[in-house]
């Protein structure tokens, strides 16, 4: 579909630039940005991305699969308590943000969505906006989060990003950096406090690097998603951490295991007094 899109396009006359149209057929109208270097389509639902295309490696990094009914989406909102992805309060990606600005000449477009927090047996009001800035070879993505209760609210909140990076996990490297030097990314359960990651993938005999940066120190944390086909074609899905590999032939003779993504959840510590409000940021970086 991306090459056949790709060739639609007559040489010198597309322009890159926000529409709204009901692209998934579901009766809603979704933000989609068409560019020379890749497509990005959000819905309201979420406010989540459910299909980012690169131009150059002709690959949807959306294409995910999970043995859960868990929809490809990126960018899934989830708050959870102060100091660790385990313990999840909140998941915001069935919710419908309201589209509260679309502006063209910039292509940017805002998600606003009013939500209630239980903490401490109690539920306290919050608002949360989510602001998309569409650029070349860039994607932003503004956080806001305001305080409405009369309480002081301590959370971690950040996006879960759910990419199909390469084909094959052995077309893919992870790193991570400090300043502007590259280091592969270490084994390790424990989440990261870093301000920037990257994915170094082949696809389709391009090289692309996918790299995520925020201003703010970020807990980052990620897991691979390998799926082990039987002979019987039944399946069992699990999680790698990067720099692991697949079982061994050994151990699981009857298997194939298949790379179907990688799951990233970002997130920030944050403690927001009553009236208050805290402003984050996270962005996809694109480039060779």
């Amino acid at each position: 579909m991306i090459h056949a899109e790709k060739a639609t396009r007559a040489h010198g006359s597309f322009t890159p630039g926000l529409v709204f149209d009901d692209i998934d057929c579901d009766g809603e109208s979704e933000a989609a940005y068409q560019a020379n270097d890749y497509n990005c389509y959000v819905s309201n639902k979420g406010a989540a991305i459910f299909e980012l295309d690169s131009m150059k490696t002709k690959h949807n990094y959306c294409c995910t699969y999970t043995s859960q009914p868990i929809p490809p989406e990126s960018f899934r909102d989830k708050f959870y308590a102060i100091g660790s992805f385990a313990a999840e309060q909140l998941d915001m990606s069935s919710f419908d943000y309201a589209l509260e600005e679309a502006d063209k000449n910039i292509n940017r477009v805002v998600y606003a969505k009013g939500l209630s927090l239980r903490q401490d047996d109690a539920a306290h009001p919050l608002s949360l906006r989510k602001t998309y800035l569409f650029q070349k070879h860039v994607i932003s993505v503004d956080y806001e989060i305001i305080n409405r209760s009369s309480k002081t609210i301590e959370c971690r909140f950040g996006p879960e990003i759910r990419f199909q990076l390469a084909l094959d996990l052995r077309d893919l490297e992870f790193y991570r950096y400090n300043g502007h030097e590259r280091i592969p990314m270490p084994v390790s359960e424990a989440p990261l406090e870093i301000q920037s990651i990257a994915f170094l993938s082949f696809n389709s005999n391009f090289k692309e690097n996918v790299e995520f940066r925020s201003p703010q120190n970020t807990w980052f944390q990620i897991s691979n998603t390998i799926e082990a086909l039987k002979p019987s074609e039944e399946f069992s899905v699990f999680c790698m951490l990067p720099g692991q590999e697949a079982p061994s032939a050994e151990s699981h003779a009857a298997h194939e295991h298949i790379y179907q993504g990688t799951v990233i959840r970002a997130g920030w510590d944050v403690v927001i007094q009553p009236g208050s409000s805290s402003q984050f940021s996270l962005s996809i970086h694109l480039h060779a």
